[in-house]
């Protein structure tokens, strides 16, 4: 699925993250031209857009059973959405005071969120009403990008580091997992399996590397067939879902 500069509605312009609605089996994609979320099918067909004039330069996204929560650099909150695409509240409003800064991804898990705050080098956690809680992993690392939970096993990730740091759901440090066999250059998203595999989408390389759950590289993906990879994703099938940026901007299930 390609698309031009986001000219028209439905048109991926410069795609950055992705979540699927495994229950639904929909692609949701924020885009930093155009501001705004599209929701697709797996299938590729367009279904709707939301979040025009209330974004500001999007970046990352996140759902719950309910909602999707989208970070904004250009504002440095994080805004809330029902899934309709109907808005909810955006979190600088529901924290006045709360220094954010050049905020990435974000997940959500037992009705908490985790948000990366890159520029401060630690994870932001929030409630769902995105009443802020506390901070966490000072020190820990530098810049993060990217953050999942799997087994109730906190992972983040930095831009440049071959390491995964491995935090409790009670904000403990467990270890560091270090990536061996094949260097990434730059990931600012990654995924995680139903085998507990980590996939990384490697902006410059221009593909995905797989890595064990013990951080041992098995493979690469879309060689040839992707241009700066952006978000990613896994569906109901287990199956892999990114976005290409640059002139290809498509949409990519393996």
């Amino acid at each position: 699925m390609k698309g031009k500069r986001g000219v028209v509605e439905g048109e991926i312009a410069s795609p950055r993250g992705v979540a699927v609605d495994k229950g639904y089996g929909l692609i949701y994609i924020v885009d930093f031209f155009t501001k705004i979320v599209s929701i697709y099918t797996l299938e590729g067909d367009f279904l709707k857009s939301f979040g025009r004039g209330i974004l500001h330069d999007p970046h990352g996204i996140c759902l719950s059973e309910e909602f999707v929560f989208v970070t904004n650099r250009g504002t440095n909150s994080i805004t809330k959405f029902l899934k309709s695409g109907h808005l909810v509240h955006d979190s600088k409003y529901a924290n006045p005071g709360l220094q954010l800064s050049l905020l990435s991804s974000l997940c959500t898990h037992n009705k908490y969120v985790y948000v990366c705050n890159r520029a401060k080098h630690r994870i932001e956690l929030f409630n769902c009403d995105l009443l802020f809680i506390k901070s966490f992993g000072q020190r820990r690392f530098h810049c993060p990008e990217d953050i999942k939970i799997n087994n109730d096993v906190i992972f983040v990730v930095t831009q440049s580091e071959q390491t995964i740091y491995a935090f409790s759901t009670d904000l403990e440090f467990i270890s560091t997992i270090s990536l061996t066999g094949q260097n990434i250059s730059i990931a600012f998203f990654f995924t995680i399996d139903l085998n507990s595999n980590f996939i990384f989408s490697d902006f410059h390389a221009g593909r995905l590397e797989v890595f064990s759950s013990s951080g041992e590289h098995i493979d690469s993906l879309g060689d040839n067939y992707l241009s700066f990879p952006g978000g990613i994703s896994m569906d109901g099938n287990n199956r892999i879902v990114t976005v290409s940026q640059s002139d290809i901007n498509s949409i990519q299930i393996y």
